[in-house]
């Protein structure tokens, strides 16, 4: 879907407010294309990998160029400036208020953060909210694999809660 105008600048807005997709928590992965993300991909060519195809490349979120806002946010590649999360095509598409939209970002970001005051309570070397993020969704894909994800699910109760919110609000 292309978005004109208002809805341009309505799903700008709501996108530099959030960020949840460049952390990793809304997607996972960006494509980097050899034509047109030259720019990104010279920044941050160590951390891309190459795809199967030998054409496309790709970085596993977090993104390097996100602090909390986008520092690259008019030369990021083609792949975010399509990407449209649940949240925000709900937003354009009538189904939920702006207002609403904040305040399910608002809670997500807030859910994050006591998610990593939680987990790092007591390490040495903490993790940030992203790395926080990634690594519960690493060890939940190990429980799982090995039967316990139940028992994952019980000690770990504020990731359910933010796995469920990543399901209705941001993921089709």
């Amino acid at each position: 879907m292309t978005v004109h105008g208002n809805k341009a600048s309505a799903a700008s807005s709501l996108c530099q407010s959030c960020g949840l997709c460049c952390t990793g928590f809304a997607c996972e992965v960006v494509i980097v294309k050899p034509e047109g993300d030259e720019a990104y991909a010279d920044r941050f060519a160590n951390g891309l990998v190459l795809a199967s195809d030998g054409q496309h490349r790709f970085l596993e979120l977090p993104c390097p160029a996100f602090d909390g806002n986008c520092t690259m946010y008019e030369q990021r590649p083609s792949d975010c400036r399509s990407y449209q999360c649940d949240l925000l095509e709900k937003v354009l598409g009538g189904a939920l208020s702006r207002d609403k939209a904040d305040q399910v970002i608002s809670e997500v970001q807030g859910r994050l953060r006591e998610l990593a005051t939680e987990y790092n309570a007591g390490r040495s070397d903490p993790l940030s909210e992203q790395e926080t993020y990634a690594a519960l969704q690493s060890d939940h894909l190990c429980a799982r694999e090995k039967g316990l994800e139940q028992r994952f699910w019980q000690q770990n109760p504020k990731y359910l809660g933010l796995v469920f919110l990543r399901e209705k609000y941001f993921v089709a």
